[in-house]
């Protein structure tokens, strides 16, 4: 195995950029969807990726504030939950931004969540979801 690839198959964490700013395309998007399966596909199961969008750091904005960069984040969720990724492979932060965009997109009030579960929970919360839809 390539050390690259065994680095990226141990690690706890890992931060795959989906896109960046002025580059908002479908083709990027879906090309950041396929990138973020792939390291999941190659990492434990209880590695949690986090997803980033580069280009706004001098922004004084939160990311589901910027319509282009929200739509963007919205395709992408679409894209992997399409897929079978669970929210608990996703970093929290990350999982809690996928849900800032969809309330913003339906002109809901955004509220973060600031006592975030652990890992394990939302892992655990998971497998019970799973099982209820096998019952």
């Amino acid at each position: 195995m390539e050390p690259e690839l065994e680095n990226l198959v141990q690690a706890d964490f890992i931060n795959v950029e989906i896109g960046v700013a002025g580059q908002f395309t479908e083709a990027n998007v879906k090309i950041a969807a396929q990138g973020f399966m792939f390291a999941t596909s190659v990492t434990s199961p209880t590695t949690v990726v986090a997803v980033s969008i580069g280009g706004y750091d001098d922004d004084p904005r939160e990311l589901w504030d910027i319509e282009e960069a929200r739509k963007y984040i919205l395709r992408f969720a679409h894209l992997i939950s399409t897929n079978g990724i669970r929210p608990s492979k996703l970093f929290y932060e990350s999982w809690e931004l996928i849900k800032a965009c969809v309330a913003k997109e339906e002109g809901k009030s955004v509220s973060l969540n600031k006592n975030p579960p652990s890992h394990r929970d939302m892992i655990r919360r998971d497998k019970d979801r799973l099982r209820s839809k096998l019952n």
